[in-house]
């Protein structure tokens, strides 16, 4: 099956350059096709997973994907999607985040030199070595500010008081002439991305047909949202990282175990390799019980899990979730916080157990909670703001507080 349909089957493809003409290409030819990738962090995040699994896809049809890693463009910042001007990154912090970002590419993608084999590239590689003048003569000549201003990260920055500064206009000519280079020295004929980079992406494309004379073609997915209209991979303690350090294997389970009855369908498509039939099978709720929907969304949890942690840790955190919530499992990788004796003997406030847990960001917050009758120690419910958990509570050997239905943590007496 050609990767342009198994893209747009799987819910990948917003908009393109002629469907026709790339669908050919891909069809008759080995295509290097690239994503660019922001080192601001040392981790990628799960909305980065959308992108992820699109050079996936495109390396299992028998093509070549290039991972690229802004170490140059960082130094400028991508105005798009920001409301103000970005923080600059020094080199040695976008190199320290390098290192964490290959390895987690590397779950998805298989780096070697074979024909198909990824390559992660930093575009700092020929973005520093620039001479001003004559990329202004040379590639800048290329491009009309008027044309520019109407792309839609310009044009909504442009309306705000914060503006736009010089150093982030030249980002689109930046990020066009990477499309340029990578055609130029590895062929580079595709790049995909978000819909928020489709200014920026075909104006490589037109770079590349100006320059080099060649055909550029531009692929861009959606921004992916929730059947609730919320952003995917983002929580109310902030974004799901690819990480174990920054999101733990059970959170990040837990994201994915408590998606939306709707989403199970659409995610197991874009997030999990399962096989088309099977994805429409998991997704369908008619006539299924609550267990089998929740077994279900179980099914994509673990798939998704394994995916970015391996197979037994994803198995382990199913294991853990079971028994937080009262099935048989195994509670040892459950998410945990240790409270001294000494503190449980007089007594430790809920309100800031929740704070000190990072279940929620502030004592305001939880206090709130707490109002709402949405706390909880072991099975009883928290009315009042100045109770205390004490060792009392530890007759299991462990307490659970919990917050509304989904966010559990075991307190373990130290």
């Amino acid at each position: 099956m050609n990767v342009f349909d198994v893209l747009k089957e799987r819910g990948f493809v917003y908009q393109s350059t002629d469907e026709t003409e790339l669908r050919h290409m891909l069809e008759t030819e080995r295509v290097t096709g690239y994503i660019g990738y922001d080192p601001t962090a040392e981790s990628l995040h799960a909305g980065n997973l959308v992108t992820i699994m699109m050079l996936a896809h495109l390396q299992r049809g028998g093509h070549r994907p290039l991972a690229i890693v802004g170490g140059g463009t960082a130094l400028v910042g991508d105005p798009s999607g920001r409301s103000e001007m970005r923080q600059m990154l020094t080199k040695e912090k976008i190199a320290s985040n390098l290192v964490g970002i290959r390895g987690q590419l590397s779950r998805f993608v298989e780096f070697d030199d074979s024909e198909t084999g990824a390559k992660l590239i930093d575009n700092a590689e020929w973005l520093e070595k620039l001479h001003y003048i004559e990329f202004l003569r040379d590639i800048g000549r290329y491009f009309a500010v008027n044309q520019m201003i109407k792309a839609k990260g310009y044009a909504e920055r442009l309306e705000r008081e914060q503006g736009l500064s010089f150093i982030e206009f030249n980002y689109q000519i930046l990020q066009a002439y990477d499309y340029l280079v990578l055609h130029q020295r590895y062929g580079c004929r595709l790049q995909m991305g978000g819909a928020d980079q489709w200014g920026n992406i075909v104006a490589g494309c037109d770079l590349v047909r100006r320059v080099a004379g060649a055909g550029a073609h531009a692929v861009t997915v959606e921004l992916i949202t929730t059947s609730a209209g919320e952003k995917m991979g983002k929580t109310a303690a902030g974004a799901v990282w690819l990480s174990a350090d920054r999101t733990s294997v059970y959170d990040f389970y837990q994201y994915w175990r408590n998606v939306d009855d709707r989403d199970i369908g659409r995610f197991a498509a874009i997030f999990t390799f399962k096989d088309m039939q099977e994805v429409r099978e998991l997704g369908r709720t008619d006539g299924k019980t609550v267990d089998e929907i929740n077994a279900a969304k179980e099914e994509l949890a673990v798939a998704v899990t394994a995916l970015v942690h391996g197979e037994e840790a994803a198995l382990q955190a199913r294991d853990s979730a079971r028994a937080m919530f009262g099935a048989a499992g195994d509670l040892t990788n459950a998410p945990t916080t240790e409270v001294s004796r000494d503190r449980l003997e007089t007594g430790v406030s809920v309100v800031d157990l929740l704070v000190e847990t990072g279940m929620l960001p502030s004592k305001k917050e939880a206090r709130r909670k707490i109002e709402e009758r949405g706390i909880h120690v072991n099975d009883e419910m928290v009315s009042d703001h100045h109770r205390v958990i004490t060792m009392r509570d530890f007759d299991a050997g462990y307490a659970i507080l919990r917050v509304g239905k989904k966010s559990r943590r075991r307190l373990l007496a130290t």
